[in-house]
């Protein structure tokens, strides 16, 4: 049995191999660079990745938090977690500072699948 230490980074990890693949030239990387008018590197740089893994380390840790204090399955409170706090924060974007639906679907993506990929984990440690 992993601690939960172990568990939490191998949630983390599951949930940066998503985004490796979201954000990758064949994926949404392309879609991505042409909406946010950004160069892959620019969105891929050392600095934005260290941040990126602790943003998927906190957001890792509520989800745990969430599904051991409800008590419900992983799947059903990342889904939660996406519809009632990720969802409007993009869609606040969306309003305020004029994020185009297209891109806030593409983040808002990426972060649904994140959260799921955490999700099997937890389901199966």
């Amino acid at each position: 049995m992993l601690s939960f230490i172990g568990i939490l980074l191998l949630a983390t990890i599951a949930s940066v191999i998503v985004g490796m693949i979201w954000y990758a030239p064949f994926a949404f990387g392309p879609l991505w660079s042409r909406l946010s008018g950004k160069t892959m590197e620019e969105g891929g740089n050392a600095k934005s990745m260290i941040f990126g893994i602790l943003i998927r380390i906190l957001a890792t840790l509520g989800l745990f938090i969430f599904v051991i204090a409800t008590r419900a399955m992983p799947l059903v409170v990342a889904s939660v977690i996406w519809l009632t706090v990720i969802v409007p924060g993009y869609l606040t974007a969306m309003l305020y500072e004029k994020m185009s639906w297209k891109l806030a679907l593409v983040h808002s993506g990426y972060d649904l699948i994140s959260l799921l990929a955490g999700a099997l984990v937890l389901m199966f440690i």
